[in-house]
């Protein structure tokens, strides 16, 4: 069976819940999933759209978009790409708000070995740093 690819849309209506028009049909969509055993995947584009939709449109902080979308792919129904990376882009998220979901996850990609991240952002430096000190 292939894999149900989850569009942004989807993300933060399951993220906001009732803050959204469609939070009840994704719900609903959801749970139908969870009882056949299956899940939505998040890819990385999709977490970055959804991490920016928060930001904007709903006014989440950094900390707060970290935090949701640790709880949703925790959650039933949905899942990631690559779990231990978004796991570990998202704490590095939250422990450095001045930092995008893109840069966490060139940081937790360089700290993982997929890559050394060449960068001028001194912000993304120290996090991928304090990563390789992990």
């Amino acid at each position: 069976m292939p894999q149900l690819l989850a569009d942004a849309n989807v993300v933060v209506a399951a993220v906001v819940g009732d803050a959204d028009a469609h939070g009840p049909l994704v719900a609903g969509m959801v749970a139908d999933l969870d009882a056949r055993g299956e899940r939505f995947v998040v890819t990385e584009g999709v977490l970055a759209e959804t991490a920016w939709v928060l930001a904007v449109r709903f006014g989440m902080s950094p900390v707060e978009i970290a935090g949701a979308l640790c709880a949703l792919l925790d959650s039933a129904g949905f899942d990631s790409w690559d779990p231990p990376l978004v796991t570990r882009a998202l704490r590095v998220m939250a422990e450095e708000p001045r930092l995008d979901v893109v840069d966490a996850l060139l940081a937790a990609r360089d700290a993982r070995g997929d890559g050394r991240v060449v960068t001028l952002d001194r912000i993304l430096a120290r996090a991928v740093a304090r990563e390789h000190g992990r």
